[in-house]
């Protein structure tokens, strides 16, 4: 009714005034478009800012800082246009598709701005440390964009979407082309997802990438890990399912950490013990009870300083409480080389954390090292500098 009275006032006036009526339509629906934007935002957003301001719910603030209701807004005055684009009936149909095309990508725009705030929610609870919902999210933005782009392009032609999607379907190889990374990197989101192979937080080791350390963000097309030094590197997600990499995850979780280091024995050092040496060793209480039961066993029995010294770490590793005693403990002998014979210890600290794993690993060679020589061991060394001047010395 509103309309065929506003029709009819400017059919009489574009009789009398033909370029005036064509131009005071302009500026009428124009106005109309700013009041309305005018209204929407000084008015509606500021009274929806103060009731959100006034709510407990921590949520509603997230949605309003992502600018989700401020751009539905923005549909309001190309909706003015649309309804009063009958006055110009030159431009009608292209003001129609022009408004309908805009209000399509503001409504994609506001559903970008909600998916973020849905994201930042989620980051809000505890799970999200564990499960990430970004590469999903991300997903979403695209097949949005994709719909979006085709609903345009559908109101621009005029023609059907099934019509559109028919030629897109016609274009399959090249899309596939095109979208590659993209698919990939889906496929490999919902893997690392659902087979739970890594996640944020988790501590991993990829060489070839140069990464060693914590992932701290994961999303559709890259895994984001800050190392230890604080560099980040960033990982195709793609290519956490094609490469192998170490996750530290399971030593994290079993609170305890390998340790796996060798001392380089001089093997021109390794001999029989004497009696008077036995002797001597007896007097070390974590050794005692093992010589004097040998000698027991068989008084002829000739023990070597190397096998004495490898019962004494295995008993000194056991008199630890920093170290795990339900796990592997093991101290062998393995492949003698140019650099002597290496005696490996193998046990786990009870204690995960870096600097704290670090210091109970020094500690137990800083002893091993300190009382090797009682045992008439000698670390193996490469001659240095001063040794060749030490020789020269003696001719």
């Amino acid at each position: 009714m509103l309309n065929n009275e506003i029709e009819n006032y400017f059919r009489v006036l574009e009789n009398n005034f033909p370029y005036g009526s064509f131009l005071l339509k302009i500026i009428l629906i124009s106005f109309l478009a700013w009041l309305g934007n005018f209204i929407v935002k000084r008015v509606f957003m500021r009274a929806l800012m103060s009731f959100i301001k006034k709510s407990k719910n921590s949520w509603d603030d997230i949605v309003f800082k992502h600018k989700v209701f401020y751009n539905i807004a923005k549909i309001v005055p190309a909706a003015i246009i649309f309804n009063f684009a009958f006055l110009l009936p030159i431009l009608e149909t292209t003001i129609e598709k022009l408004t309908i095309s805009y209000m399509i990508i503001v409504l994609n725009i506001a559903l970008s701005s909600f998916l973020n705030a849905i994201n930042e929610i989620y980051e809000t609870v505890e799970l999200s440390k564990v499960k990430s919902i970004k590469s999903f999210i991300q997903i979403i933005k695209i097949l949005a964009i994709v719909v979006c782009v085709i609903l345009v392009a559908t109101v621009i032609l005029g023609k059907s979407p099934l019509a559109l999607l028919g030629g897109i379907g016609a274009m399959t190889a090249v899309i596939m082309l095109i979208f590659k990374d993209t698919i990939l990197s889906f496929v490999a989101s919902i893997q690392i997802t659902f087979t739970d192979i890594v996640k944020i937080g988790d501590w991993i080791t990829m060489s070839n990438f140069g990464a060693d350390g914590d992932v701290i963000d994961i999303s559709l097309y890259t895994v984001t890990v800050q190392n230890f030094d604080k560099t980040i590197v960033t990982i195709p997600t793609s290519k956490i399912i094609d490469n192998s990499f170490k996750n530290w995850r399971g030593m994290s979780e079993s609170g305890a950490r390998r340790i796996k280091r060798s001392i380089n024995i001089d093997i021109n050092s390794v001999n029989f013990l004497k009696s008077n040496e036995v002797e001597n060793l007896k007097k070390i209480d974590l050794i005692k009870d093992y010589l004097e039961n040998k000698v027991l066993e068989n008084s002829n029995v000739k023990l070597t300083n190397i096998g004495v010294f490898r019962i004494y770490v295995v008993n000194y590793l056991k008199s630890l409480s920093t170290i795990d005693k339900s796990k592997t403990l093991l101290v062998r002998h393995l492949q003698p080389t140019s650099e002597g014979l290496p005696l490996e210890i193998y046990s786990f600290a009870n204690d995960n954390r870096w600097a704290n794993y670090e210091d109970i690993q020094s500690d137990i060679f800083d002893h091993l090292l300190a009382t090797i020589t009682q045992f008439g061991l000698k670390v193996f060394q490469a001659p240095s500098g001063k040794d060749i001047e030490l020789l020269k010395s003696r001719f």
